[in-house]
């Protein structure tokens, strides 16, 4: 979902949210405490994310009640955000299908090859069974304890 989303530390450096001595707060509450300086900071946002075709992580620091830009930078993001974020690309007219396609790392694919479970998806298995259940991974099945003993005298571990 796309939303302009950080946290913030007021009179703190950046060593202090590196090092996590203090605990940084959503930029929710900044909207609330410094209304001017949030729109500015989410037009600013805006202006970047446009310019660069592409989502930014932006560092700033505000003084004597100013907003200053110390740098902005593509945000990290998973593979599957990757895509997310290209279709929503492509979808503002910002860049184009080519371009989205450019961008994907081709080792993000990987992500998509293995099954994934479906966080919608109704749960289907008491707690008994799922305990019971074979997890498998390429060619080694492991099964409950007290089948695996019997499989590792075979020399399978």
């Amino acid at each position: 979902e796309k939303e302009f989303f950080g946290e913030y530390l007021m009179s703190a450096f950046g060593e202090d949210i590196a090092s996590g001595r203090r605990t940084p707060r959503s930029l929710d509450e900044f909207k609330e405490e410094s209304p001017i300086l949030y729109n500015q900071l989410f037009q600013l946002q805006k202006t970047l994310e446009e310019h660069y075709r592409d989502m930014q992580d932006l560092e700033f620091t505000i003084q004597e009640n100013r907003l200053y830009l110390l740098q902005t930078r593509s945000g990290k993001r998973t593979a599957k955000a990757a895509v997310k974020i290209a279709v929503d690309l492509v979808n503002e007219g910002l860049i184009s299908e080519k371009e989205a396609l450019r961008r994907m790392d081709p080792e993000m694919a990987r992500f998509f090859m293995h099954p994934m479970i479906d966080p919608q998806a109704e749960k289907m298995c008491s707690p008994s069974a799922c305990r019971q259940a074979r997890v498998q991974s390429p060619g080694k099945s492991f099964s409950p304890p007290r089948r695996h003993k019997k499989q590792k005298t075979k020399g399978i571990r």
